[in-house]
């Protein structure tokens, strides 16, 4: 199974765990090259895969200042739950 978040993130799970995992655009992609996925974090439990992706995204943020951290991090809390809510509906 793979659950997308957006064009750079998404969690890959296979018969034995959950990897997070970002896309790593090549240098060359102009030339045609292919994205290449690569894994971050590896998970027994899809939601420590989740809480394992909000913090890795929030600790490669390039905000400053805790105003805006704290903006950022609820920016990706809503990309991530917006991914679950279009798929189990906004209840």
């Amino acid at each position: 199974m793979i659950i997308n978040f957006g064009d750079t993130w998404r969690l890959k799970s296979d018969r034995n765990q959950w990897s997070v995992q970002y896309n790593r655009v090549p240098e060359n992609a102009s030339k045609g090259a292919t994205d290449s996925w690569v894994s971050r974090t590896y998970h027994v439990k899809p939601e420590d895969a989740v809480e394992s992706m909000l913090q890795l995204r929030i600790r490669l943020s390039d905000t400053v200042g805790l105003s805006n951290c704290l903006k950022e991090m609820r920016a990706i809390k809503k990309d991530i739950m917006g991914v679950f809510n279009d798929y189990y509906g906004d209840k």
